[in-house]
């Protein structure tokens, strides 16, 4: 003792439980006729614990123990048999005579658990807790359970928070800790632990009788020599870098680590410069130039800010693309895209609002370059390109006498409350309908952006002369949409008439519309389950509106994906009522000569045969709901084996219990499936061929939104399976079908 300085090491453990499940084959019990042999384990009910067989490395000895489960590194907590090892693996751990026995390869008895007389007829088993203690439990009565023995009275090397340490008076022996001989001997070592009840303290012996330290006196609150009881010790801190602290340099702030800085991003000064010089950063930055939607040109490099910095992951939402342009045009035509990365190898990342944690790295580090969407220098937007410059006192939002009312039919009776521009207005704002502006093609003509001073933007639907739009049409579309006010509609902002020209100025949808994104491979992954679902009620609602709610009872005719238009955040708006119709009253139906609309969305009745009526738009519905869902067209599908369209397919998973095959690949993460599976119930319902079977669209409404399973069970969906060229018309009308090449519209002539 005097020229050695003995360490012992008495591992007192907390376990911190861990929440993760995986199964286990031998479970946590060990009854009568059951045993645990070499390379068989039992595993506590939570996975804390496991007993088994181990062999401490560079040992030939085997021994019964128990350690924690999860850790890497086997840490053994307790030991049966560390007075007599086994010399072999072939050995059991069995229940015998009303006892836990660990008998070797020749049946003789190792080690027990019990000792004395032992009732042998009892059932008994063996449990593993999840504290980590081993009861012996007689089961003879089911009910009431009784403890026979637990490793906790008993234990070895480490003290676990249950166990106890002190004196039992009913085995009458001491309850303490003593080291393993050495690390790969558990056999018992020469230090101890024990608690000295006189004075109330924990005591290290050597050899059993040396006492070379006392914890002190416990006083209610700590041991006496423990002093470290009272003070905190810090083992771990998070974030530990001042950088990592989340929002310390607020919105498109950039945090520099080596001198502990906020620095604005480039394009992007202080909120608060007061704040901001007395190193309060966290008001963060602002733009020096405002972002209007799709007011950058997409390919220009000066259109985009880029800088090398490591970005939060948190902030992003992940899609695949083939190159680098392909997630630039992901951004450019997200209105809500503030930013987006590349890496390289086709993972695109999309960054959405304010950028917050940003860091800026040191020179030898590679991280990812962003692409910051750049502001438009103030007084150059696209709007001020036009040839002429227009007075600031001019107002812009009026109306205008003559011609336009001439051609309108206006009467006091029936007066269009929509503001009315002038042509040449209208053409300052389009810079003379530029292609840079324009924004598609509708089945009616050309879409183009406008923009008024103050920043007023303005989408511009101009019809051409082969649209087949007359000033009747023309007139219903105004006419209808300046009396509806609904957040699932587009607002009609304005109108331009005159012997040539038929302009409508409408609210500015900065996403265009929903079949730009649900129809593309790239864009599509911007639509997760819970946007697309928000879509399908939003129409439901927009519809139902026309439908049920609004003075005027009005029937679409032409719903369809493409005239869905969507907003900034992502809010449907039906759009495109120029071959809308009002019905009088109650008056649900109508008829027409005059068949207009789009192949694959107008309902079997209408299309044959001329009769729309609400039930129309429902039917219409439902395909877009179906397309929504599968991100294919209903016209554009094909199936090889069955040769069907969309409803035909959709129609032929749901007999088969299949239909969550429909749902787009994209989807499957983010998907609700039990709504995704609803969604598809009610569209089938809204396709069936019988009218009268369709629901209406304030039931879809509650059957969308509500949380129960038990929907109608839909018939058959009016589909019509492909035939080949050859085939012959059955049809005894003379109608004359014209369809248009790109999927716009189809008209239905009858001859007198």
């Amino acid at each position: 003792m005097k020229n050695n300085y003995s360490i012992l090491i008495l591992v007192v453990q907390c376990f911190c439980f861990s929440l993760n499940t995986n199964l286990s084959v031998g479970g946590d019990t060990i009854s009568v006729n059951e045993s645990v042999s070499s390379g068989q384990t039992i595993i506590s009910s939570g996975e804390n614990f496991e007993l088994g067989f181990f062999r401490p490395a560079d040992s030939r000895y085997y021994y019964i123990g128990i350690w924690y489960k999860r850790l890497n590194l086997q840490t053994v907590v307790w030991v049966a048999n560390r007075d007599k090892p086994l010399d072999g693996a072939d050995a059991n751990l069995i229940i015998n005579q009303g006892n836990l026995v660990l008998l070797d390869g020749l049946g003789n008895s190792i080690w027990s658990a019990l000792a004395g007389n032992i009732n042998p007829n009892i059932s008994v088993t063996a449990l593993l807790r999840d504290d980590g203690n081993l009861i012996l439990s007689d089961v003879s009565k089911a009910s009431m359970p009784s403890l026979l023995w637990q490793s906790f009275d008993y234990p070895t090397h480490t003290f676990l928070p249950g166990a106890k340490l002190g004196y039992d008076k009913r085995t009458q022996r001491k309850q303490i800790l003593i080291s393993w001989k050495s690390l790969t001997d558990p056999a018992p070592g020469l230090y101890s632990m024990e608690i000295d009840p006189k004075h109330a303290q924990y005591v290290i012996k050597w050899n059993k009788t040396t006492e070379y330290w006392a914890s002190g006196s416990w006083d209610g609150q700590q041991f006496g020599s423990v002093p470290e009881m009272s003070v905190w010790n810090l083992f771990w801190t998070q974030p530990r870098k001042s950088c990592e602290v989340y929002a310390k340099c607020g919105a498109f702030g950039v945090c520099d680590e080596a001198n502990a800085t906020c620095n604005c991003l480039s394009g992007f000064k202080p909120r608060l410069d007061r704040q901001w010089n007395s190193k309060d950063y966290s008001g963060g930055c602002v733009r020096d130039q405002k972002v209007q939607c799709n007011a950058i040109t997409e390919d220009t490099d000066s259109s985009w800010i880029t800088s090398n910095m490591r970005v939060p992951a948190s902030q992003d939402t992940n899609i695949t693309v083939g190159k680098a342009s392909q997630c630039r045009s992901a951004c450019f035509y997200t209105c809500s895209c503030t930013a987006y990365t590349y890496d390289g190898s086709g993972n695109c990342s999309i960054l959405t609002g304010d950028l917050y944690n940003l860091q800026q790295l040191s020179t030898n580090e590679i991280e990812r370059t962003i692409f910051v969407k750049r502001g438009s220098p103030e007084g150059h937007s696209q709007s001020d390109r036009s040839k002429g410059t227009q007075e600031a006192h001019i107002s812009h939002w009026h109306k205008a006498e003559g011609e336009a009312k001439v051609l309108m039919n206006e009467n006091s009776d029936e007066a269009i409350d929509v503001p009315y521009f002038h042509l040449e207005t209208i053409l300052e704002a389009t810079d003379n309908f530029s292609n840079e502006n324009k924004l598609g093609q509708g089945g009616f003509g050309p879409v183009y952006k406008g923009n008024f001073p103050g920043e007023k933007e303005i989408a511009v639907k101009t019809l051409s002369s082969q649209s087949g739009q007359g000033i009747d049409e023309f007139k219903n579309e105004v006419t209808l949409i300046a009396k509806l006010q609904h957040r699932n509609l587009v607002r009609l902002l304005g109108y331009c008439i005159n012997a040539t020209e038929q302009i409508l100025l409408y609210e500015y949808m900065p996403n265009k519309s929903l079949d730009t994104f649900i129809f593309d491979g790239t864009l599509c992954q911007l639509l997760d389950w819970k946007k697309r679902y928000d879509i399908i009620l939003g129409i439901a609602r927009g519809l139902s509106y026309l439908h049920h709610d609004s003075r005027l009872r009005i029937i679409h005719r032409d719903l369809k994906t493409s005239n869905i238009l969507l907003d900034e955040e992502m809010n449907p708006k039906i759009s495109d009522f120029g071959l809308a119709r009002i019905v009088e009253g109650k008056v649900t139906e109508a008829n027409t000569k005059k068949v207009v609309g789009t192949y694959g969305y107008m309902s079997p009745e209408y299309a044959l045969d001329g009769l729309f009526s609400i039930k129309s738009d429902v039917f219409s519905f439902g395909v877009v709901v179906l397309e929504i869902i599968s991100g294919r067209r209903n016209t554009g599908f094909y199936q090889s084996e069955e040769a069907l369209n969309l409803l035909g397919y959709a129609w032929k998973l749901w007999t088969e219990k299949a239909e969550t095959q429909l749902i787009e690949k994209s989807l499957l993460e983010s998907c609700n499936r039990s709504e995704a599976i609803k969604c598809i119930n009610v569209a089938l319902l809204c396709v069936q061929e019988d009218p009268n079977h369709r629901p209406n669209m304030s039931d879809v409404i509650v059957m969308l939104g509500g949380e129960g399973t038990n929907l109608p069970t839909p018939n058959r969906p009016a589909f019509v399976k492909r035939t080949h060229a050859s085939s012959t018309s059955s049809s005894s009308s003379d109608k004359k079908y014209i369809v248009s090449n790109n999927q716009v519209t189809i008209t239905v002539e009858e001859g007198r």
